[in-house]
């Protein structure tokens, strides 16, 4: 399950929820961060179904703009088994949260999202993907555009050179940086070349059927929540960014 939070100080708990073999994106939203009981809907969780196995992997969750997150995860076609890596959009500016727009493009096995974030500035959601084999391939970036109802070419780059990628974020609004051990990525987005710098290519991202929101009520159950607040010391280092396509400190 994750946790992200809005410049509102509205808190959401994403993960899944299992009945059998059906697993399904739920989403619980707490909008008194101060007062956790005091929550419009503390204790419900809402969560989305077209019956049938959606989720094979871990949720992992970002914030669009105050009301709106993106959920993803990957899911397996049985039939055919393929696996591919869903987007959901969450609407949660209304009583009960919807799936307003949902999308999904074909990967080559089970790979989670490591992470994901959001640009305003040119609306674009960055996802880090893992590498298929740590000791061999490297993850992958797809430049994903939440906003967009019908199916499109996203770009996608990664690297051939070992360099295990594990994080990243937003960086002066139209760049993202990602780190891992002692490399640091920076990089416009979405800016590719074809010169191997990154290694960038297009991928189909489809548009699928949304998800149809429940509510799980209180009633039925009613999850205890801790948390505390945890002040940490913040540290800084000088470096220097090399202009070149692997960047270290």
């Amino acid at each position: 399950m994750t946790m992200c939070s809005t410049q509102e100080e509205m808190f959401f708990l994403v993960g899944t929820m299992q009945n059998g073999a059906n697993a399904r994106p739920c989403v619980k939203v707490l909008d008194d961060p101060f007062n956790l009981a005091s929550s419009t809907n503390y204790g419900n969780f809402f969560y989305f179904s077209l019956m049938s196995n959606e989720i094979n992997a871990r949720t992992k969750s970002t914030i669009l703009k105050d009301g709106f997150i993106a959920v993803s995860y990957v899911h397996h076609e049985s039939p055919t088994n393929m696996f591919y890596k869903r987007i959901r959009i969450i609407n949660t500016d209304t009583l009960n949260p919807q799936n307003i727009n949902s999308q999904e493009f074909e990967i080559v096995d089970k790979l989670e999202t490591l992470e994901m974030a959001y640009s305003l500035t040119t609306r674009k959601l960055v996802l880090l993907q893992e590498p298929l084999n740590s000791f061999v391939n490297d993850p992958h970036f797809y430049f994903l555009e939440p906003n967009n109802t019908s199916s499109y070419m996203a770009n996608e780059s990664f690297f051939q050179n070992g360099n295990p990628y594990c994080s990243l974020d937003i960086y002066h609004q139209d760049n993202f940086v990602s780190v891992g051990m002692s490399n640091a990525y920076l990089q416009f987005i979405p800016y590719q070349t074809n010169l191997g710098c990154p290694y960038g290519r297009q991928i189909l991202a489809k548009r699928i059927t949304d998800l149809t929101s429940y509510i799980y009520p209180s009633t039925v159950f009613r999850p205890t929540i801790t948390y505390a607040i945890l002040n940490y010391n913040l540290y800084t280092y000088p470096c220097l960014w090399a202009p070149n396509c692997n960047n270290q400190f």
